[in-house]
């Protein structure tokens, strides 16, 4: 049985990427949109490092959708946890609907989880969304883990489609 399935996001070089890039939130930006329907939790690992200023934390927020190209989304309560050194995880933080602003500053991990009995309206995919409030270009990257299998099978589905 394969425990995880990972998603390193496809993008045009300024998006939420799975390769750190310079302005990886140019403007606000959703990750790809994955299906839930054989999975009871997915992990969205963000990594953050320099900023160029210190202005623009961006507010993270877990959107439950109703398609991959979805129609309609819907802010759900999700948890995370930072890691701020090599091994200092934080315990897990709840958040509800309206997000979790990010602390200032550079070089953490924030590991946001969603759970399927989180979901709006029994929707089954998930995406992340960040906002970037004012123009503050920082280095970031995202991967995309997809846990606790609802079925025990060796070989695990693709998720994005």
């Amino acid at each position: 049985m394969s425990d995880f399935h990972f998603v390193a996001p496809a993008g045009d070089g300024d998006g939420l990427l799975g390769t750190p890039v310079a302005d990886f939130n140019k403007g606000g930006n959703v990750s790809d949109v994955v299906n839930m329907k054989g999975y009871f939790e997915v992990y969205f690992m963000l990594q953050l490092g320099a900023r160029t200023g210190s202005t623009a934390a961006p507010v993270i927020t877990l959107l439950s959708a109703d398609d991959v190209s979805p129609s309609n989304t819907e802010a759900i309560a999700f948890e995370y946890k930072l890691l701020t050194t090599n091994d200092v995880n934080s315990a897990w933080i709840a958040v509800s609907s309206s997000g979790y602003t990010v602390v200032s500053g550079d070089d953490q991990v924030i590991v946001i989880r969603g759970r399927v009995d989180n979901a709006f309206l029994n929707y089954e995919y998930m995406q992340l969304s960040l906002t970037e409030p004012a123009d503050d270009p920082q280095v970031g990257a995202l991967l995309i883990m997809m846990a606790k299998p609802r079925h025990n099978i060796a070989t695990l589905e693709t998720v994005i489609t």
